[in-house]
């Protein structure tokens, strides 16, 4: 059995157990779940990457500008919330591409533009950042949110709340402990479970305060599935009849902790969303361990892009461009593949080497061994898809790129390990177990096999999202 196997064991065997625990109708073990199994299965994994972001002086350093983005009163919802019939929750991560030179967001933005006078997006800093001029003109920050959730967490003392929260620990640490014995230092595992907590629910009531001034009938939040303050705001939203909806923005799949479930009390389905809109029929087919109803939508952003790139019968390459795709997880390993592959192709190939955009902020450090190497071009502005449509070979382990380059007719490259494994069906694309195998495929110019691109991908978002509305409202 493996660690993924086990956790839904874990959540099979002790799932009642651990929603026992809750005070004034807030249940607990939704806040820390995600965060909680993640933690095991890096540990177990050995999957760990050293990120110096929470020094003490980086730390001051977002406060600032968490502070700074709290003084744009016209972004401040404290100072105003505009009525909207759709709210949806993002983070500025996501706000990567450029309309009419502004600044535009690949999820939320196609589908607010479908809605353009009955929407707000409410958006999460990165890194104590918003990428501006926004192309949504009506959108308000959540770092004043953040800002007074902190200062009221500081104020409470209720003693009460932090002995349920306590002993719920208390339990939880000695469940783990059963189930894995010394495979994992359990401490280790739940030592921010107290302060998640606490931060969670303070978070959640000053969101659901704001929210609920827009009148809204739908809120689309981010990564909801994952917890955190999200679940928690889900279900007060919900009390209020309002419908919950998360957006798929990347991969999941059937061993994605976040997107599958043991055997989940009826309690639990309070804090997931009502609604999972998916990419295609392949996303809503794997993930039949999400006890929420899954809507087939589609991508705004892929299916855009196909069509320019269709139109233009695909935009013409040199025929020897390769994409090497990186992972936030595993820096340090496609940055040596990335080295290694160039010392083993001919020159007349280029390299790309594609950062995540949660990677960027450490390339300095992980990206050395190929900065300024002859050959290889570190890349991490603008969209994937035009990356995507300038390379011919696309090279991967268990990235949604690797499902991106279906449409654009690419030949992909399958790093054989266990993500790969649990992520990525093995039809999909060539696998290799070492980069030499690689290079040798790649010099052979060989192919993978054409798929279906509407299973993946149903292009028709815009009818799909229409529809759905049409009929919920």
């Amino acid at each position: 059995m493996d660690i993924f196997e086990k956790l839904i064991a874990f959540e099979d065997k002790y799932s009642e157990d651990l929603m026992a625990w809750s005070h004034n109708g807030i249940h607990f073990w939704p806040c820390i779940r995600t965060s909680v199994f993640v933690s095991i299965e890096q540990k177990y994994l050995c999957n760990l990457n050293n990120n110096s972001y929470n020094e003490s002086s980086k730390r001051l350093k977002l406060l600032s500008e968490i502070i700074k983005n709290s003084t744009k009163l016209s972004k401040n919802p404290y100072i105003h919330m505009p009525k909207a019939k759709i709210v949806y929750l993002n983070s500025a991560i996501t706000r990567v591409l450029e309309v009419n030179m502004k600044k535009f967001d690949r999820i939320s933005d196609y589908f607010a533009d479908e809605s353009k006078n009955s929407s707000l997006t409410m958006e999460d800093n990165y890194l104590g950042r918003h990428n501006t001029p926004e192309y949504t003109s009506s959108i308000k920050y959540t770092d004043s949110v953040f800002l007074i959730a902190k200062l009221k967490q500081r104020f409470i003392k209720n003693k009460i709340l932090f002995n349920d929260i306590a002993v719920f620990i208390d339990s939880l640490k000695q469940k783990l402990i059963e189930q894995f014995e010394n495979s994992i230092n359990v401490e280790s595992v739940i030592s921010n479970a107290f302060r998640s907590i606490i931060t969670s629910v303070a978070m959640a009531m000053e969101m659901h305060k704001l929210i609920i001034k827009t009148g809204c009938k739908f809120v689309s939040i981010e990564d909801c599935c994952y917890g955190g303050y999200k679940s928690i705001l889900a279900m007060l939203l919900k009390m209020d009849g309002i419908k919950v909806i998360e957006i798929q923005h990347g991969l999941v799949s059937k061993k994605h902790i976040a997107y599958n479930f043991g055997r989940t009390p009826e309690i639990y389905l309070k804090y997931l969303p009502d609604y999972f809109f998916t990419y295609g029929e392949y996303w809503s087919e794997v993930l039949i361990r999400l006890p929420v109803k899954k809507v087939v939508v589609g991508s705004p952003y892929l299916a855009e892009q196909v069509k320019v790139y269709n139109e233009s019968n695909g935009r013409q390459s040199k025929g020897k461009r390769v994409l090497v795709v990186s992972q936030t997880t595993a820096t340090d390993k496609f940055v040596a593949i990335t080295k290694e592959l160039r010392r083993l192709i001919t020159a007349d190939y280029s390299i790309t080497f594609r950062l995540h955009p949660s990677e960027v902020q450490f390339r300095a450090e992980r990206c050395s061994g190929i900065e300024n190497v002859l050959g290889i071009e570190i890349n991490q502005e603008g969209g994937i898809y035009d990356c995507i449509s300038k390379h011919d070979f696309i090279v991967g382990e268990s990235s949604t790129t690797l499902f991106e380059a279906i449409p654009f007719r690419k030949t992909i490259f399958i790093m054989d390990t266990h993500d790969s494994r649990a992520h990525i069906p093995k039809n999909i694309g060539l696998w290799f177990n070492e980069v030499k195998d690689l290079a040798k495929m790649i010099l052979n110019n060989c192919k993978n096999e054409n798929l279906d691109t509407l299973y993946y991908w149903t292009l028709d978002w815009q009818e799909n999202f229409k529809s759905f509305f049409q009929t919920k409202i």
